[in-house]
Protein backbone atom coordinates (compact mmCIF):
# COMPACT_ATOMS: atom_id res chain seq x y z
CA UNK A 1 0.00 0.00 0.00
CA UNK A 2 1.49 3.41 -0.72
CA UNK A 3 0.01 5.98 1.77
CA UNK A 4 0.87 9.19 0.90
CA UNK A 5 -0.75 7.87 -2.54
CA UNK A 6 -3.82 6.99 -0.88
CA UNK A 7 -4.25 10.06 1.02
CA UNK A 8 -3.65 12.22 -1.78
CA UNK A 9 -6.61 10.07 -3.30
CA UNK A 10 -8.89 10.98 -0.79
CA UNK A 11 -8.39 14.21 -0.20
CA UNK A 12 -9.02 14.39 -3.73
CA UNK A 13 -11.99 12.00 -4.73
CA UNK A 14 -14.01 12.03 -1.06
CA UNK A 15 -14.63 15.88 -1.07
CA UNK A 16 -16.31 16.09 -4.22
CA UNK A 17 -18.29 12.84 -3.76
CA UNK A 18 -19.64 14.47 -0.39
CA UNK A 19 -20.23 17.55 -2.52
CA UNK A 20 -22.40 15.95 -5.18
CA UNK A 21 -24.17 13.73 -2.52
CA UNK A 22 -25.51 16.46 -0.54
CA UNK A 23 -26.65 18.24 -3.72
CA UNK A 24 -28.30 15.69 -5.18
CA UNK A 25 -29.76 15.53 -1.41
CA UNK A 26 -30.23 19.42 -1.48
CA UNK A 27 -28.69 19.27 1.87
CA UNK A 28 -26.39 21.62 3.37
CA UNK A 29 -23.62 21.59 6.23
CA UNK A 30 -26.40 22.82 8.88
CA UNK A 31 -28.87 20.18 7.84
CA UNK A 32 -26.93 17.32 8.45
CA UNK A 33 -26.55 16.04 11.72
CA UNK A 34 -23.56 13.27 11.51
CA UNK A 35 -20.96 12.63 8.84
CA UNK A 36 -20.04 9.12 8.99
CA UNK A 37 -17.03 7.90 6.60
CA UNK A 38 -14.80 4.95 6.82
CA UNK A 39 -12.21 5.26 9.55
CA UNK A 40 -8.93 4.80 7.89
CA UNK A 41 -6.96 7.10 10.22
CA UNK A 42 -7.44 10.06 12.09
CA UNK A 43 -4.85 12.31 10.32
CA UNK A 44 -7.02 11.71 7.14
CA UNK A 45 -10.49 11.88 9.09
CA UNK A 46 -9.48 15.69 10.51
CA UNK A 47 -8.02 16.29 6.90
CA UNK A 48 -10.65 15.81 5.35
CA UNK A 49 -13.39 17.43 7.88
CA UNK A 50 -10.97 21.10 7.39
CA UNK A 51 -10.80 20.58 3.09
CA UNK A 52 -14.82 20.54 3.38
CA UNK A 53 -15.50 23.39 6.28
CA UNK A 54 -16.98 20.02 8.33
CA UNK A 55 -17.69 20.96 12.42
CA UNK A 56 -15.50 18.09 13.72
CA UNK A 57 -17.98 17.91 16.40
CA UNK A 58 -20.18 16.05 12.80
CA UNK A 59 -17.38 14.24 12.49
CA UNK A 60 -18.21 10.53 13.97
CA UNK A 61 -15.06 8.69 15.33
CA UNK A 62 -14.15 5.91 16.48
CA UNK A 63 -11.21 4.65 14.86
CA UNK A 64 -9.14 4.62 18.50
CA UNK A 65 -11.55 2.63 19.93
CA UNK A 66 -11.48 0.06 17.42
CA UNK A 67 -8.86 0.75 14.62
CA UNK A 68 -9.47 0.80 10.66
CA UNK A 69 -12.05 -2.01 10.44
CA UNK A 70 -11.99 -1.81 6.78
CA UNK A 71 -15.61 -1.98 5.11
CA UNK A 72 -16.98 -2.81 8.63
CA UNK A 73 -16.48 0.91 9.82
CA UNK A 74 -19.28 2.67 8.51
CA UNK A 75 -22.25 0.13 10.06
CA UNK A 76 -19.98 -0.26 13.30
CA UNK A 77 -19.99 3.72 13.83
CA UNK A 78 -23.47 3.59 13.46
CA UNK A 79 -23.85 1.02 16.22
CA UNK A 80 -21.39 2.58 18.68
CA UNK A 81 -21.00 6.20 18.06
CA UNK A 82 -24.53 6.94 17.23
CA UNK A 83 -25.95 4.15 18.86
CA UNK A 84 -27.94 6.67 21.30
CA UNK A 85 -28.85 9.17 19.06
CA UNK A 86 -30.50 6.88 16.33
CA UNK A 87 -32.65 5.23 18.96
CA UNK A 88 -33.89 8.80 20.45
CA UNK A 89 -34.78 9.85 17.22
CA UNK A 90 -34.54 11.01 13.49
CA UNK A 91 -31.08 11.58 11.93
CA UNK A 92 -29.57 13.03 8.82
CA UNK A 93 -26.75 11.56 7.66
CA UNK A 94 -24.11 11.71 4.94
CA UNK A 95 -21.92 8.23 5.21
CA UNK A 96 -18.96 7.64 2.80
CA UNK A 97 -16.72 4.26 1.97
CA UNK A 98 -13.30 5.24 0.56
CA UNK A 99 -10.04 3.21 0.37
CA UNK A 100 -9.65 -0.36 -0.88
CA UNK A 101 -8.75 -0.29 -4.38
CA UNK A 102 -8.84 3.50 -4.53
CA UNK A 103 -12.70 3.28 -4.81
CA UNK A 104 -15.68 5.45 -3.38
CA UNK A 105 -18.91 5.56 -3.00
CA UNK A 106 -21.63 7.67 -0.85
CA UNK A 107 -25.02 8.11 0.80
CA UNK A 108 -27.39 10.58 2.29
CA UNK A 109 -30.42 9.53 4.50
CA UNK A 110 -32.29 9.85 7.33
CA UNK A 111 -33.07 7.23 9.53
CA UNK A 112 -34.41 6.62 13.36
CA UNK A 113 -35.40 6.35 15.94
CA UNK A 114 -34.15 3.10 15.09
CA UNK A 115 -33.40 -0.18 17.68
CA UNK A 116 -29.95 -0.75 17.61
CA UNK A 117 -28.20 -3.71 19.58
CA UNK A 118 -25.61 -3.68 21.99
CA UNK A 119 -21.91 -4.51 20.76
CA UNK A 120 -21.06 -7.54 22.08
CA UNK A 121 -16.68 -7.18 22.80
CA UNK A 122 -15.34 -10.96 23.74
CA UNK A 123 -12.60 -10.63 25.50
CA UNK A 124 -9.39 -13.20 25.22
CA UNK A 125 -11.12 -13.99 21.47
CA UNK A 126 -8.36 -16.11 19.60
Amino acid sequence: MNGPEVFAFTLREVPPLIAGIMANAKLAEPDVDHFVFHQANAFILRHLAKKMNLPEAKMAMNIAEYGNTSSASVPLLLATSLREPLRRGKLSLVLAGFGVGLSWGAAALSCGPISVPEIIEMEGAP
